[in-house]
């Protein structure tokens, strides 16, 4: 499924803009503060502190950070919320079909998301879109760093 679909009309739709990266590439984004993140009640699942990663990662002698690439577009909208989030473009609207930046709630929904599917993983932390993976030894980080990467093969 697309992030995006087509559609023939809405109550509503966000404005696109685009912003200019450091790298000097262009970044399309939803303006999602012009009435939807008004209208949205906050959800407050708490992102973790520093104080709380470096806790957790007490003990461990190796490290990666791993970047979930698009990780917000892998969450899927639920039919309400595809109805809220729809953008207005010069080539038409459009109903977001998957979890967009820029809606307020959308970091705390992704972290909840992330500390649900790493529960119960020893040395693995979720910071929104990142993961930080600690072991004692480096075999064990890299037996980890296999197993995580053979089983995100298998995900849609």
């Amino acid at each position: 499924m697309g992030a995006i679909r087509p559609i023939e009309f809405a109550d509503w739709a966000a404005p696109i803009l685009a912003v200019k990266k450091a790298n000097g590439k262009i970044r399309v984004c939803i303006d999602y503060s012009t009435g939807l993140n008004e209208a949205l009640e906050l959800n407050k699942y708490p992102l973790p502190t520093p104080q709380e990663i470096w806790s957790e990662m007490h003990g461990n002698k190796i490290f990666s950070q791993l970047d979930l690439r698009d990780a917000y577009l892998q969450v899927e909208l639920d039919s309400d919320s595809k109805k809220l989030a729809n953008i207005n473009t010069h080539m038409g609207i459009f109903e977001v079909q998957r979890l967009p930046f820029g809606v307020k709630s959308a970091p705390a929904i992704f972290q909840k998301l992330m500390d649900e599917l790493i529960s119960g993983l020893k040395g693995v932390f979720a910071y929104l879109d990142d993961l930080i993976i600690g072991s004692e030894n480096e075999t064990e980080h890299k037996k980890f760093l296999f197993n995580y990467s053979e089983e995100s093969k298998n995900m849609d």
